[in-house]
């Protein structure tokens, strides 16, 4: 029987998770009070992190990407995975200094530009994925990696962002089940956290940790506070270590 390949800390990049919340938890700025300072705030701490590489989910990103496919346009799942080989990697732009990394399993961000600000786009995709499609990405100069049949391997992902790409730094930014995917794995060290003195109120919304469906034997994570620092407008950034 074949083994599947462990990684251990010394393979992947330190995490951090970097999010802003209300006292209630949620994530999506869009009705608090002062969006634009939510907004300023949060790229204050985004530069402090010193990561050379920060993750979103395909929700946080499609508004990066520049386009969608839509629920007509999916990709067809008859089409025949892409096998394990050297196109499991595309680097597009050699060593860069900064990346945006794009979780997206099942490919349906088409990106118009290969950075966003500067930062050099990185797409984690399943091997679902067709030929096809890794070819656009080649086409748009855009790097992406492999890890996952169905669904991403968030361990193999982070280990394959510091060998490739020499990421040992990353900050990952959300959205939700991205967070608790992560948290669960056992791959986030620390949580970076700007608190808002906002009362959401919404039920429909996300929030900071979403795990989608039940999940047998899942336990909470226990954190150790590291700092305490207190932000214009009532805002307090909190800092904690995720214990092991």
């Amino acid at each position: 029987m074949k083994r599947k390949p462990t990684h251990s800390r010394a393979d992947r990049p330190h995490v951090t998770c970097l999010m802003e919340i209300s006292v209630d938890g949620r994530i999506m700025i869009d009705r608090w009070p002062d969006p634009d300072l939510a907004e300023r705030e949060f790229e204050a701490l985004h530069r402090k992190t010193a990561a050379k590489a920060w993750l979103c989910g395909r929700v946080t990103m499609r508004y990066f990407a520049g386009a969608e496919r839509t629920a007509t346009k999916r990709l067809k799942q008859t089409q025949q995975r892409n096998r394990a080989g050297s196109s499991d990697i595309h680097v597009a732009a050699g060593m860069a200094k900064s990346y945006a990394v794009a979780v997206d399993p099942s490919g349906r961000l088409l990106w118009k530009r290969n950075d966003i600000g500067g930062d050099h786009v990185i797409v984690i995709l399943t091997r679902r994925i067709p030929a096809s499609h890794l070819a656009f990405l080649r086409e748009r100069g855009v790097s992406y990696l492999i890890a996952g049949n169905d669904h991403i391997d968030f361990p193999a992902a982070l280990a394959k962002l510091k060998s490739r790409f020499g990421i040992d730094r990353l900050a990952v930014e959300g959205g939700g089940t991205i967070n608790a995917s992560l948290l669960h794995a056992g791959l986030i060290d620390e949580l970076s956290l700007l608190l808002f003195p906002v009362a959401d109120g919404r039920s429909n919304t996300k929030s900071l940790f979403e795990t989608p469906s039940p999940v047998p034997g899942l336990k909470a994570k226990s954190l150790t506070l590291l700092s305490v620092r207190r932000r214009p407008g009532g805002v307090l950034w909190l800092r904690y270590r995720v214990r092991k």
